[in-house]
């Protein structure tokens, strides 16, 4: 899999793969073959050049390197982009959500219904007895601050305001720095008494309630590990590094239903789903807890490369040791040091995030939104979004001038004008004879070389392919 990526509510994967005798979906069938309501083949690239067929790469074509007769044989290497599931479903994350929105969401709701979602926040608080004590305590906590309020107004020479937040004062331990510089100074002893009571009990409530959360978060912290399950036996993904990266790829592999198992040094800031397996420690020690000797694959994106490095090599020793092959991806952040890893383990996957990032901001200074990007056949390929303008050198041509004539691959359309009764208005993997207009939306996989063509409006050359030769024995009268 060399990209997995969502647009809209549908989520689609980049897969490559060599076609081998028992993989019947591909054997020996025509290439337009994989062109379908679902799946798009982009790339083919022939495992034995000697056959005439002209399917390798070239510097101008990323795309379309086979001729319309090419059948697909055992040996071949094929990519194709294809359509998994819809998201429609899913619940949007509350993080994705503007805050406030939500809130005055929460608040318009509890006004419609007064009874019914206080009868509900009560019934909500007496399940828990956690919450049941932190009610009480908050509901005390109003009560005393209350008194409190009224007893410094009235004895104490304050305003309204300043008793209010006298109180708050008061009831977070404040009885000595309040009453030491207390304006009416002759206020009777019971008041003081009350005060300092007040204080105490308040304290009381504070000093438990903190221990309760205490002992949650210690409790959750030890349920952490209690929900993980344990750590898959073979043919699973060991990822090492739990940053941004390694989180969002986990989620990635989580929802591809992936076995897999993480590693990480310390849990600060790590939201992870619990059926994933974790190991923390040093990763160079919890390698050998995470069944190496079986794994499938070994992901490497911690912040240090001589960390990463070492790993690498350290999972090579192992498969070697049980003459098994593993694949390693790598994350680097400097371009020697890449490709001095690659000279070193020639089949590790060495991928630098300054390399990928800048490719990236290249294709957006063309105009265009990045969606995501891969690598395909050593070239980085982008996943590009375009929105259609009276100017583009785009509007007004079909598809077909854009998938051959700049050598990229639509894989969404969407109509900007509006569509009538029944008719589609957003196409994945649309066909050739859709014509683009203004205001509308269309999604391509592309390398910089395409971006810049489309941003010139440079179409490539026609292909020519040779024709068979002609019978001369075979005349033509006309």
């Amino acid at each position: 899999m060399l990209d997995f990526f969502d647009l809209g509510d549908r989520q689609l994967r980049v897969v490559e793969l060599q076609v081998d005798s028992q993989d019947y979906r591909f054997r020996d069938l025509p290439a337009h073959l994989l062109h379908r309501r679902h799946q798009r083949l982009i790339s083919l690239v022939s495992a034995d050049p000697d056959k005439g067929r002209s399917t390798q790469l070239t510097a101008t074509r990323s795309f379309y390197q086979w001729q319309p007769e090419t059948r697909i044989t055992i040996g071949d290497k094929i990519a194709y982009i294809e359509l998994i599931e819809s998201n429609a479903s899913k619940p949007v994350s509350p993080s994705s959500r503007n805050l406030w929105q939500q809130m005055q969401q929460q608040v318009n709701q509890f006004l419609q219904n007064p009874r019914e979602n206080l009868l509900a926040l009560w019934e909500w608080i007496q399940a828990h007895q956690t919450r049941q004590i932190i009610g009480l305590g908050l509901m005390t906590a109003i009560v005393l601050w209350a008194i409190a309020a009224v007893l410094l107004m009235i004895y104490g020479a304050m305003t309204p305001s300043q008793s209010a937040f006298a109180a708050v004062v008061l009831l977070l331990g404040g009885y000595g720095d309040l009453f030491g510089q207390l304006v009416d100074a002759n206020a009777p002893v019971w008041v003081h008494l009350v005060c300092l009571f007040i204080t105490l009990i308040s304290l009381l409530f504070v000093l438990g309630v903190l221990g309760l959360i205490a002992e949650n978060l210690l409790s959750s912290r030890l349920e952490f590990f209690k929900r993980r399950p344990p750590i898959p036996e073979q043919d699973h993904i060991i990822l090492v590094g739990l940053g941004r990266v390694g989180q969002r790829i986990a989620n990635l592999l989580h929802r591809q239903k992936r076995p897999l198992v993480a590693i990480t040094e310390e849990l600060d800031n790590i939201t992870l789903v619990p059926e994933i397996p974790l190991l923390v420690g040093n990763p160079i020690a919890e390698l050998k807890k995470a069944n190496l000797e079986t794994a499938r694959s070994v992901i490497l994106v911690t912040d240090d490369q001589m960390q990463n490095l070492e790993a690498a090599l350290i999972a090579k020793e192992t498969a070697q040791q049980h003459h098994r092959t593993i694949d390693v991806v790598v994350r680097t952040s400097d371009q020697r040091f890449g490709a001095n890893l690659v000279e070193l383990l020639p089949d590790a996957k060495a991928l630098s995030t300054y390399e990928l990032s800048s490719e990236a901001f290249v294709g957006a200074a063309f105009g265009e939104n990045i969606l995501s990007l891969f690598r395909l056949n050593n070239q980085t390929i982008l996943v590009a979004e375009y929105f259609i303008n009276a100017n583009d050198t785009l509007a007004g041509k079909i598809l077909a001038q854009v998938s051959y004539g700049y050598g990229v691959v639509p894989i969404l359309h969407r109509k900007g004008r509006i569509v009538m009764e029944g008719e589609v208005q957003e196409v994945f993997m649309p066909y050739d004879d859709v014509g683009l207009q203004v205001g509308d939306r269309l999604v391509v996989l592309s390398s910089i070389n395409g971006l810049r063509r489309i941003e010139r409006g440079e179409l490539l050359p026609p292909r020519r392919w040779r024709s068979p030769p002609i019978n001369p024995s075979i005349h033509c009268f006309c």
